[in-house]
């Protein structure tokens, strides 16, 4: 470190990649999603070619019956871990698949897949250390939504 901070290099590695991955929105495959989610589920619908006849078509726009949301936590002093499991009142309804401190918005952001019909500004809970979390459900990109930032 004593190297690195004469050229003004600082500890930045994973958890800095999946903070800034979770800001806006990127989906992991293998960990936010896999073979057995749709397109739409993910909130990827808009890679799918809808027009004309291709196969996948029917499988790839198959009616989702749970959706993958970015939650942003109401609280800045816990992160949860994979897995937690997310309420809506005392029901279970779903569970984390990445989380992260967000740096860009102050707040810790995470990805979980909850019922369809949970929607933006929604209230939440996550079970995290041992105790209930408030958590907001967000548009899917909390920071730079229009993606202006990164044509520049």
């Amino acid at each position: 470190m004593e190297q690195a901070n004469k050229v003004g290099a600082v500890p930045a590695g994973r958890s800095a990649l999946t903070s800034l991955r979770l800001e806006k929105g990127y989906r992991a495959w293998g960990s936010d999603m896999s073979r057995e989610d749709t397109p739409t589920s993910a909130g990827l619908e808009f890679a799918v070619r809808a027009d004309g006849d291709h196969i996948g078509l029917s499988a790839a726009t198959k009616p989702a019956t749970r959706r993958l949301r970015t939650l942003q936590l109401t609280e800045v002093d816990l992160v949860p871990t994979v897995s937690q499991p997310v309420f809506i009142g005392d029901q279970n309804v779903g569970y984390v698949t990445s989380a992260e401190f967000g740096w860009s918005i102050g707040a810790p952001v995470a990805l979980a897949w909850l019922p369809i019909g949970t929607n933006e500004g929604d209230t939440v809970s996550i079970s995290c250390g041992g105790r209930k979390v408030g958590a907001v459900v967000m548009p899917d990109s909390v920071f730079d939504p229009t993606g202006s930032r990164i044509r520049v």
